[in-house]
């Protein structure tokens, strides 16, 4: 019998070199979120008082735009963060709304130099429509805190965006806050609160 002849090829492929893909790329760790608002902190569950009504309707009655900014002041207790948050849980309903406490925009602001973060810090607080910042008096000794808050704060004025303030006194006795911040929360409504005689209508 003739032999029988097999041929038999082989052919290697060449292993294609696996890329990294999008998701395994390091992203940054930098957001800005707003401060959660507390549930019961509406207006609805807010009572009026002497001591707190021409704050209470300059925010309940949309009296927004008329003033601005709106700064309310008052001690510890008073309210100030309830009509805030009262304010926001309104206001949210139909435009783009951003609460926060100071330490938080402080906090955003560190975050952004530190990672050279700060196109995005400023695309995000200037394109919103309703800024409120709660006890702005703890911006005080915080250069780069309020330089960044000064120039956010002239924006959203010029672009005739509402701003709502808080702080523990008026503007005029804000203790390490640079004159030309003064100045400008001085430009609208200031309103003074107090702690009422029945702390229930908190």
């Amino acid at each position: 019998a003739l032999p029988i002849s097999i041929a038999v090829h082989l052919r290697l492929q060449a292993q294609k070199t696996p890329q990294k893909s999008q998701a395994s790329a390091p992203k940054s760790s930098y957001e800005i979120h707003p401060d959660p608002l507390e549930v019961g902190y509406t207006f609805e569950e807010f009572l009026p008082s002497s001591s707190n009504l021409i704050a209470y309707k300059c925010l309940r009655e949309s009296s927004l735009g008329t003033f601005n900014p709106l700064f309310i002041y008052g001690p510890k207790g008073s309210g100030k963060t309830h009509l805030l948050m009262g304010a926001a849980h309104a206001l949210q309903k139909h435009k783009k709304v951003f609460f926060v406490k100071a330490e938080t925009f402080t906090e955003h602001v560190v975050q952004a130099i530190r990672l050279g973060m700060m196109q995005t810090f400023r695309q995000i607080y200037r394109e919103i429509e309703v800024l409120l910042v709660d006890d702005v008096h703890l911006l005080a000794k915080k250069n780069a805190t309020q330089e960044e808050f000064f120039h956010t704060f002239n924006t959203l004025h010029t672009a005739g965006l509402q701003i709502i303030l808080s702080a523990g006194v008026p503007p005029s006795q804000l203790k390490d806050i640079e004159p030309r911040l003064i100045s400008r929360f001085e430009w609208g409504l200031c309103s003074a609160i107090e702690v009422p005689k029945n702390r229930k209508a908190i």
